[in-house]
This record gives structure tokens, sequence and C-alpha cells, in this order.
């Protein structure tokens, strides 16, 4: 047998077992370990020591071991068998450990999967609302009662836009899109948000001006839904009603203990005056997927994806609560400096107006594909139109010498907006393209695409009558565009 075999006596007999133990009398005779070594003590004459060991089998592991240490007399042994007890304890942690860590993992993946697979149709869904949003507010004149909602509704299809790509940053499918933000502007934005939002028994009191600016480098979406989630907790701690209060405030890296950039820190306090948390649930607030809603009624992952949101920034997050005290978030975020110019939004960064140039849109979505006909051609252009991939083929093969422009969906059936676009460039054709999609996987980045830019989904009219404008003018010349 191998003598590292660890045994036990059990009625009277040797047991081996499935860890590495001391081998009962052998040890105290010998100071070996295994069966052999057993062997050897009884050949020595010190077969004394099995009547004094035997134990039932239902005892338990901790008092055999007790046992064998009051039977040997020996402090060492027992200091030993305390060790090895600890140590087959932490083992078994570490283990449960792994295994939570393992199902967390495979969660992530699967939340990664899923809004990886519904951020195409979501985002088709939010252009749409977009445009239709867009051609309703144009139609009406700026003092009209609707315009208002409108503008709210805006606001809202950007706030679902930032959902998906939170859920895609936080099962690390994609990356934050960063630019200079007037943060104290975004939470007056999300608090106008929050106003239509929350049940007129909670009271919202804020304490945020935009001036001075507090500028931070991050993403807008992301950043306002870290807010939401925050507030939605909130809310639902406030059946009855309560007060809900927001607050912004800039500390000078002079004033700040940890290490932070020249700029500082900005500070975001939100409080409420909810049931609370014990301690137990504080401690996992940020995990993902532990709720204490009923089910249906959450997902687990809302701060969840606040923590990941604010680490990713840079920052820090942190909740203090007790039971019929309410619960506090402060938000840490690191300012960065004033942008040179105020960033514009794209549809305010029109390129030159149009000359009637053709357009050719590839779509598969009837709602899309119809605003974004009904926007060109409202800006002067000619739009030819194709649903799927055979007829992009065909319409770009007809026309060739005459579409100024291709605006081409990627996920298209019967063919790929992808295989289009690479037979394209095999022919010769320079046209430029604007590639329009809601996949995070689009590689552009590793292929020679010639003139092809991306424009993701979900996008307002605005951006892609701009970015087109800006295209055409960096070539003007129809000539230049087969090579």
């Amino acid at each position: 047998m191998n003598r590292d075999a660890g045994v036990v006596i059990l009625g009277g007999r040797l047991v081996k077992t499935e860890h590495r133990v001391i081998a009962l009398s052998a040890v105290f005779a010998t100071g070996l370990w295994g069966v052999d070594a057993y062997l050897d003590a009884l050949a020595l004459g010190h077969s004394e020591f099995s009547p004094a060991l035997l134990v039932h089998a239902d005892v338990t592991p901790h008092d055999f071991w007790l046992r064998i240490a009051s039977v040997a007399g020996i402090l060492t042994f027992g200091v030993f068998v305390a060790r090895m007890l600890k140590g087959k304890h932490r083992g078994e942690h570490a283990l449960r450990e792994s295994e939570e860590r393992l199902r967390q993992a495979q969660k992530m993946e699967a939340v990664g999967t899923l809004a990886s697979g519904v951020a195409h149709d979501f985002s088709n869904l939010l252009t749409a609302i977009y445009g239709y949003i867009e051609l309703a507010r144009l139609a009406l004149p700026w003092e009209h009662a609707a315009i208002e909602p409108l503008k709210m509704a805006e606001q809202a299809c950007k706030q679902a836009g930032g959902v998906t790509r939170s859920l895609l940053m936080f099962s690390r499918k994609v990356e934050a899109h960063r630019q200079p933000l007037s943060l104290g502007t975004l939470i007056g934005e999300t608090i106008d948000l929050l106003r239509h939002m929350l049940p007129a028994s909670i009271e919202m009191i804020h304490e945020v001006s935009s001036e001075p600016p507090i500028w931070v480098y991050g993403d807008g979406s992301q950043l306002q839904q870290v807010l939401m989630n925050v507030a939605i907790n909130a809310r639902d701690s406030m059946p009855d009603g309560g007060h809900l209060r927001i607050a912004l405030r800039h500390e000078p890296p002079a004033e700040i203990a940890q290490p932070v950039g020249q700029y500082g820190c900005a500070i975001i306090d939100v409080r409420d005056n909810g049931h609370g948390m014990p301690e137990e649930v504080r401690a996992r607030v940020f995990e993902p997927f532990f709720t204490t809603k009923l089910r249906g009624q959450g997902t687990g992952l809302g701060m969840a994806i606040a923590h990941t949101v604010v680490t990713e920034h840079g920052g820090n997050i942190r909740v203090e609560s007790a039971v019929g005290a309410g619960t506090r978030v402060i938000i840490t975020l690191p300012c960065c400096a004033p942008p040179s110019e105020v960033p514009a939004q794209a549809w305010q960064k029109a390129g030159p107006a149009s000359q009637g140039e053709l357009i050719l849109v590839v779509e598969d979505d009837d709602h899309v594909r119809a605003i974004m006909t009904s926007s060109l051609r409202s800006c002067g252009y000619a739009v030819l139109q194709a649903c799927d991939g055979a007829q992009a083929a065909e319409a770009i093969a007809a026309h060739r010498d005459d579409v100024r422009l291709i605006a081409l969906d990627i996920d298209l059936p019967r063919r790929s907006g992808l295989s289009c676009l690479e037979e394209m460039r095999k022919n010769g054709s320079n046209t430029p393209v604007i590639v329009t999609t809601g996949s995070v996987d689009f590689p552009l980045d590793d292929r020679p695409w010639g003139r092809t830019h991306v424009l993701r989904k979900p996008f307002q009219m605005g951006e892609l009558t701009a970015l087109i404008g800006r295209v055409l003018a960096e070539c003007p010349d129809p000539a230049g565009e087969q090579t």
C-alpha cells in the first residue's frame, strides 16, 4: 500500500480515508504515516494503543481527533490536529468561494449573451422612436404644449440606450463612450426624468447647480443610469412616501484624504428616509443578483451595475444604512479639466447643405428604414432603399456610378451587410459607406475598409444627416469615388 494512504480505526478495523490523516497508533509508536507504519508499530509490540482508539462510526471528526490527542498525551500532536482541521476547513471554504465565483461568472456570461442578443433589436426600436420624436418636434411650433413631453420622451430614449450599454459594459462586452460632462447639468436632466417616474408621495429635494460647472470625464448615459438605479432603490424603500435628497459638491485635492488628480473630486450624495437595511443586507448590496425583493420585482443587478460603472470611471461608491434610519449612497468621481469647447450634440454640427445627392439606405427594419428615408428626403437628398443584403448588392451594382453614399446595416437577411461591403471594395468601389449597427462586435478596425464610418444604434436622425453631410464634403468629386 501507499505509505501516504490515510487510515482510521472504526469498529476495530482499518478503514482508508479520503484525506491524508495520521495512522492512529502508528504515529505514536513510529512517527511515520500509513498502513505500513501501523503494521510496523504492531510488530514492535505497540498494539496497546489500538483498543483505546476504538470509536463508533457516527462519531464527529472533531471529537475523533480530540480523542486521538487525549490518548496520545502529546501537546504537539494536539496542535498538529488543530492545524490540520483548520486547514481542512479553509480548503472547504476556498472551494465554496471558487464554486460561487464560477456561478457568478456563468451568470455574467449569460447576462452578456442576453444583452448582446437584445442590443440589435432594442437599438432598432430606439432609433425609430428617436426619429419619430424628431419629426413630431419639427412639425410643431416651439411653444406647443407637446414639445416638453417630447423632450422628456427623447431623454427617456437616451436613458434606455444607456441601460443596454450598462449591461454590456457590466458583462465586459463593450467599452464606455466617454467625454467631458458637466455633472450638474447631467444630474439636473436626471432629476427631471425622476420627477415623472417617482410617485407624488416622494418629495425630491436637490442641492445641485450647473454653475460653476463640475466637469468629469465619463459616459453620460451610464452615469445617469447609476443615479436612476439608486433612486429606484430609494423609491422601493419608501412605499408610503418620504424624502429623496440629491446633492452635488466639489472637493478640491487639498481636502481629500486619498490621492486624486489635480482637479479634485465630485461628490454625489443621495439620501432617503426609507426603512433602511440591516448590516448583513448592506454588506451584500453590490453583489450581482442579490436582492431582497419578491420574485419578479427585482433582478439584483441595479446596484451591481452602479458599482461597476462608477469603478470603471475611476470613482467609488459606498452605502450607509441602518434599519429605521434610511439609506445614504455616496458616489465619488474624479474631476477633469474643462473642455476647450463645450461638447455639442451631433445634430448641432451639421455638414454642408444637400445638393440632391443619391443615398442608398440598406436597412431590414421597416420602421428604421422609413424614418431614415423620410429624414434624408426632408434634407433634400434622393434616396434608394433596400431591405436585405441581396437587394443591396443588386442596387450597388445597378447604380454604381450614381450612388454618392451608402447607409448600410450589417445585420441583414439573405446576405450580410459585411459581405456586401467586402464585395464592393474588392470590385474597386470607394463609395463612402456609413455602417449603422447595434452590434458590439463589428470588426471595422480590423480590416482596410476604405471610406467607411460607423454610426452606432440607437442614433438620432440629426446625427445621421450631420455625418452624411461631413462625409460628402470630404469627397465632393463623384469621379473620385471609383478606384
